[in-house]
């Protein structure tokens, strides 16, 4: 069963195989959870050109390219900030022109953040035994595309491999970027240093009098940090512009992942965090 919406004249067919071939593009990113098969087997039967990834409840691995078909799954049992999140993590990766297939039970939840006039629905479909909902996404530069774009001229790097390269004699500066509050609530790595996100720029360009004194030389490695890994990646493509040769980013710091500070299992030196409310901490 097929609803088709709008004016636009891509979207026809006669069944849900029909639909998926003849309008979902070449590239296909499936990103569902367990016990989802006939979803599963009915989307790799009609699709091209598919990159699957098993998903927990909590999330999964980072991709590596846009698609013009993201495929992702809300279910009746997840909350709205999970539902939020899977949405987030989905629409990151559809190309400009793409299209998001979301899975769900009976009607689509309306708080799963889709509220935006750049994904506008397009189709309603029956899959399997399940329900989904098409949105078509437009042209307009979104921070999804500025992200992506970051991301693809910079290196990332997980908690342990930080850990062991603090360890080495040529470890990298680690610039933390988050809220002193943040830094105070989680703690901070040892060593680093704290230049504010706001300011990250003027802190790390010798173009103006603000240069960070632990900065030395543009082929120095620096590690930028903050709590999610968004926007420490927008930061460090921005020290790739402004020179800097070796820059990557930490990949998320916050929430479960703050553990790896040693509190839940091994990993980064950790300290407890500053306790001053001070909007600037240059240490």
């Amino acid at each position: 069963m097929i609803d088709v919406l709008g004016e636009d004249p891509t979207l026809h067919s006669t069944d849900v195989a029909s639909f998926l071939r003849d309008n979902m593009a070449t590239s296909t990113l499936v990103t569902l959870r367990e016990g989802t098969t006939g979803v599963r087997e009915e989307i790799l039967r009609c699709c091209d050109d598919v990159t699957y990834v098993e998903m927990s409840a909590g999330g999964g691995a980072e991709a590596l390219q846009r698609h013009a078909l993201v495929v992702i799954e809300l279910r009746m049992t997840d909350d709205a900030g999970l539902r939020r999140a899977i949405v987030h993590g989905g629409v990151q990766y559809v190309e400009r022109g793409g299209s998001m297939l979301i899975v769900h039970d009976d009607a689509l939840p309306s708080d799963c953040g889709l509220g935006s006039s750049d994904m506008v629905e397009a189709a309603r479909l029956a899959i399997a035994d399940r329900r989904a909902t098409v949105f078509r996404r437009g042209p307009r530069t979104t921070v999804h595309d500025l992200l992506f774009e970051a991301r693809s001229v910079i290196r990332r790097v997980d908690p342990v491999v930080l850990h062991n390269r603090l360890d080495q004699p040529d470890r990298p500066l680690v610039v933390d970027t988050r809220t002193t509050t943040d830094r105070s609530r989680f703690g901070v790595i040892d060593p680093s240093i704290h230049i504010p996100r706001t300011v990250l720029e003027w802190h790390l360009d010798p173009a103006n009098a603000y240069l960070h004194p632990s900065v030395t030389s543009f082929d120095q490695p620096i590690v930028v940090v903050c709590n999610g890994g968004y926007s420490s990646s927008i930061g460090a493509a921005n020290l790739i512009r402004l020179g800097y040769t070796d820059v990557a980013d930490l990949i998320e710091l916050a929430k479960k992942e703050m553990g790896i500070l040693g509190r839940e299992r091994p990993g980064l030196h950790h300290r407890p965090g500053p306790t001053s409310t001070r909007a600037v901490d240059l240490r």
